[in-house]
């Protein structure tokens, strides 16, 4: 085979398992799966959505983007509880967010309507200018 092939036949066999992943529950098989697969793989940046249905995009091939892609979710766990304590307007911040997605999950159970909240991070993140609007560095 082809180099061209042998990337054919990678992504196929990465689509099959990505719809399997997305199929099972969120157990810890599921997330060794999807991260041995997905750091031997190494799929280029896309965006996906998430098991609440959010759309998410991160540039780079890492611990948490690669499960969000994989699996659909991250501390499911976590998730379900901030959808039991939050209610419509409640104000959240989210310290230490990594990637934001804690903050995007929030705003998808509760924040959208009328709630507000922020991601804050030490460096400086590409993804947290996205979720302000804000482009300029």
């Amino acid at each position: 085979m082809t180099k061209k092939n042998d990337m054919l036949v990678f992504r196929a066999a990465d689509l099959v398992v990505r719809a399997i992943l997305r199929l099972m529950p969120p157990t810890d098989t599921a997330i060794h799966l999807a991260l041995s697969w997905g750091y031997r793989f190494d799929p280029k940046p896309h965006t996906f959505r998430l098991r609440s249905g959010l759309l998410f995009r991160y540039p780079k091939t890492d611990f948490i983007p690669l499960l969000l892609s994989y699996v659909g979710t991250f501390e499911p766990g976590v998730i379900k509880l901030l959808r039991q304590l939050l209610k419509r307007g409640d104000t959240v911040l989210d310290v230490g967010a990594n990637i934001g997605f804690h903050t995007l999950e929030c705003w998808n159970a509760g924040m959208r309507s009328a709630g507000t909240g922020g991601s804050f991070r030490s460096k400086r993140c590409r993804s947290m200018r996205r979720l302000s609007g804000k482009t300029s560095r």
